[in-house]
């Protein structure tokens, strides 16, 4: 059984999770640039981004429910899907090609004045945390332990990863969190992986 403490901290990362993603997603749709970005002229949270951290707040939060089979395939369904989004967006940048699922929901005109490559893409490094985290939540819930330490190990990336990313923002330097020529990992989003990845 999980300690009280622990049920605590996994409700708030989800909330925090949900939250932030669906300001991002407002920000998005409204044009409110203060919902996409903490710092001024820094990585915006693009909208595909905002959307894995929804689904992967609702997945957390699906855990603290009594597990019934509605909710494990809901559990597995939310979590395939930021498998999906991370691995879209891996896809595009290894193979050099645009699917249009960048700028499927929104456009980024911001990104498009700038001339940006592929405008509305997240980073690679966003990407794969995407993709780590949506892995780690299916391989917990099998009942295999060599599935739970992959996981464990996968989740540990991910906060390796983000934490590079948020020492990177603290400190000013952005060759941290801008690890390719696509776009840097936003402030949010680091911030929100690497809570995510210790709960």
């Amino acid at each position: 059984m999980h300690s009280p403490l622990k049920v605590k901290a996994v409700v708030i990362a989800g909330s925090a999770s949900i939250l932030t993603g669906t300001l991002a997603v407002i920000g998005w749709i409204f044009h409110i640039t203060v919902f996409e970005t903490v710092i001024q002229n820094a990585a915006s949270m693009k909208f595909n981004s905002a959307l894995g951290f929804i689904l992967l707040g609702a997945a957390l939060l699906l855990t603290q429910f009594q597990t019934t089979k509605r909710y494990t395939v809901l559990f597995l369904v939310l979590s395939c899907l930021v498998v999906v989004i991370g691995s879209i967006t891996l896809l595009q940048d290894l193979f050099h090609f645009n699917s249009g699922f960048d700028q499927l929901f929104v456009s980024d005109t911001v990104s498009i004045t700038k001339k940006s490559l592929y405008p509305g893409r997240m980073s690679s490094n966003t990407a794969v945390c995407f993709v780590f985290l949506g892995l780690a939540f299916l391989g917990f819930s099998t009942k295999k332990s060599f599935t739970h330490v992959i996981s464990q190990y996968l989740l540990n990336l991910v906060t390796a990863i983000s934490a590079i990313a948020v020492i990177g923002y603290l400190y000013g330097l952005s060759i941290f969190y801008d690890l390719n020529y696509i776009g840097s990992m936003a402030v949010y989003s680091a911030l929100l992986f690497f809570f995510l990845s210790l709960t």
